[in-house]
């Protein structure tokens, strides 16, 4: 009957033993496996986070800006390989350079930072402006649309209508195409997206090819500081 006894408490202790053990085991693989997912979930996190520049080498971004206390207008960003870029803008063409760091892209225009933003798909978001001159970005976006050719086109909308014609002169409307021109034979310049013309001196004028029918612009009379921007439609 003693001997039983001992006999039972061994199994009863080597039983809690094992189950002890079994327990153990179960925690360990629990462990392992929370660790492989969180392993893999930072693993394709730094992936996301991450962007090799190939978004931006030798591409055209579009966007808008604005000077403090201006109205908003267009901008055309080309990001060349290897880190430089023009900005290209009414008042001038600047040129600039571009840098990644992790999900972020870097701008600076002649020699100093002027804008940061989160990549996001083929757009920047939270972007931050430092800009030396006062400007500040709001949007931008990668460009993909081919550019069109101009001459023999009509561009127009309600207030301000372009016929672009041979020659890489423009005539400039004060109302819809049907209208008579203001301004005949206007010698423009055009650098990918972006179109530079003056309707008299001073009197500057600037718009952005921003699809195959659609261009955003904006001018600046002679004497008047307000940004008056446009939008006009291929006819």
């Amino acid at each position: 009957m003693w001997y039983c006894s001992r006999l039972f408490i061994k199994l009863g202790l080597r039983y809690k033993k094992l189950k002890i053990m079994k327990k153990h085991l179960i925690y360990t693989a629990i462990a392992l496996l929370l660790a492989a997912f969180s392993f893999s979930a930072c693993k394709k996190d730094n992936k996301d986070n991450t962007n090799d520049g190939s978004l931006f080498k030798n591409t055209n971004w579009t966007g808008a800006f604005n000077y403090a206390g201006k109205g908003p207008e267009p901008v055309s960003i080309e990001f060349i390989e290897g880190g430089q870029l023009v900005w290209r803008e009414l008042l001038a063409d600047h040129t600039g350079s571009w840098k990644i760091t992790g999900n972020q892209v870097a701008i600076g225009l002649d020699g100093f930072p002027s804008f940061k933003g989160d990549i996001s798909g083929n757009s920047l978001t939270n972007i931050q402006s430092s800009d030396m001159s006062g400007r500040s970005l709001k949007s931008a976006v990668l460009n993909t649309d081919a550019i069109p050719e101009l001459n023999g086109t009509v561009w127009g909308a309600a207030n301000v209508s372009l016929k672009f014609k041979a020659g890489s002169v423009v005539d400039l409307i004060f109302g819809p195409p049907s209208g008579l021109p203001t301004y005949t034979n206007l010698p423009y310049v055009r650098n990918g997206r972006a179109i530079h013309f003056d309707a008299a001196p001073g009197y500057n004028w600037f718009t952005v090819i921003t699809s195959t029918s659609a261009m955003q612009g904006t001018n600046h009379a002679p004497s008047d500081p307000t940004v008056y921007g446009f939008q006009v439609t291929k006819q």
